[in-house]
């Protein structure tokens, strides 16, 4: 439960600095962050998909993709500055960028299923079944950069 006590210690606390700025190497508290992070990054994702999908329905792959990578962009900048703190040791800002890329290509690759099954097969609103892909790579999305990425100061 140490995930959870660091947490709530800086809960009872007040001290919202490190809540949502200070380094940490809680997996509760970066899981808490990337939920912010995540939210701000999906903004981004969702708009440009919306803006997209309004001017060229016919490109829903491409669409999907483009609002993707500049949420995984947004993503990417955001964690390294406010939940994980820290760079993929041994590959330095590059190798981390590289495998960054290849665990958000995975994420695209299941956010590109969801949609064509979501929005193909099932019939449902292309912003609905964004809404559905969402909420299932949103798992995979902080998993992976935890696991794979930041590893050494993972603290369960």
């Amino acid at each position: 439960m140490l995930w959870l006590k660091e947490f709530l210690r800086l809960v009872a606390a007040h001290d919202f600095n490190g809540i949502f700025r200070g380094e940490t190497h809680s997996g509760f508290v970066q899981f808490f962050r990337y939920i912010f992070v995540g939210g701000v990054a999906t903004v981004a994702d969702w708009g440009i998909l919306f803006i997209l999908d309004r001017l060229f329905p016919e490109l829903l792959y491409l669409s999907v993709a483009l609002a993707f990578c500049a949420g995984l962009a947004v993503n990417y900048l955001f964690s390294v500055k406010f939940v994980f703190h820290s760079h993929l040791s041994g590959g330095g800002r590059l190798g981390e960028i590289a495998v960054y890329i290849i665990t958000g290509l995975i994420g695209l690759g299941l956010t590109e299923l969801i949609m064509h099954f979501a929005a193909s097969v099932f019939s449902f609103d292309i912003m609905i079944s964004k809404i559905v892909a969402t909420a299932l790579v949103f798992a995979w999305n902080f998993g992976s950069k935890k696991i794979i990425l930041y590893r050494k100061n993972f603290k369960k």
